[in-house]
């Protein structure tokens, strides 16, 4: 029987978000874990198939020590070969863990709303192994995704980007196959979109933001090929030995 995932919350999550009801679907188990609230990270790695470490409210720079925990926990996490999938903020962890830099943009901008990712043609060349056979880490990934950010990163030493948007030039990164972090939230549904906006309503009130009802139609305009995009990167992703 597979071993359960790692889930890593930094807010409360609404626990009907798609990552965790596709692995619901497919059978997985998983157990989160919410280092802001006092939750230790397992120093057992092998009881955990794998980690998902979600978004957050903080920076990946803020001077929360548990936060300065969790950067030394990624390192070790990934120093000893296991899969890793960072979101949002989880990405960020991810870069800053493993030698780059996270920061609130330079130009104080930010992604609210249905945002166009562009694949770099750099993620054909990271194969999978033999077993999985696929030809590249994203695979065929939507045009649009759901993003909420104004912090960005640098890679790592040794990373390979795999995707960008125009406003923000690192949208996805791979440390071999087993270790990705996304900046944008392929989580994201209809229902969490909307409890995230009725929770902070205020980031949509700058200039220049989507309103409401834009975002809206978007979700219903995109949430399918995200969907299907999802359970495929997921299930491809954990197979990798």
């Amino acid at each position: 029987m597979p071993k359960p995932i790692l889930l890593v919350e930094h807010v409360d999550q609404p626990k009907g978000e798609r990552i965790t009801r596709i692995l619901t679907e497919e059978g997985y188990e998983f157990k989160w874990c919410n280092p802001s609230k006092g939750d230790v990270l397992p120093e057992n790695f092998d009881e955990f198939q794998a980690a998902i470490v979600y978004g957050g409210m903080e920076g990946a720079y803020d001077p929360h020590s548990y936060l300065r925990d969790e950067l030394e926990w990624i390192n070790r996490w990934v120093g000893a070969g296991k899969s890793y999938l960072g979101i949002c903020l989880g990405g960020q962890l991810l870069a800053k863990a493993m030698g780059g830099d996270a920061y609130a943009d330079k130009e104080g901008k930010k992604e609210v709303g249905f945002y166009k990712v562009n694949l770099e043609s750099p993620c054909g060349e990271i194969k999978y192994d033999d077993v999985t056979n696929q030809s590249n880490l994203l695979g065929n990934l939507p045009e649009y995704f759901f993003q909420w950010h104004g912090d960005t990163f640098d890679l790592p030493k040794g990373a390979t980007k795999l995707a960008s948007s125009e406003k923000f030039p690192n949208q996805a990164f791979a440390l071999g196959p087993k270790v990705i972090g996304l900046q944008f939230h392929p989580e994201v549904t209809l229902e969490v979109g909307q409890t995230w906006f009725l929770q902070f309503p205020e980031a949509l009130e700058k200039p220049g933001m989507k309103s409401l009802p834009e975002i809206e139609a978007e979700f219903l305009q995109y949430e399918a090929s995200i969907e299907n995009w999802a359970r495929t990167f997921l299930l491809k992703w954990l197979s990798v030995e």
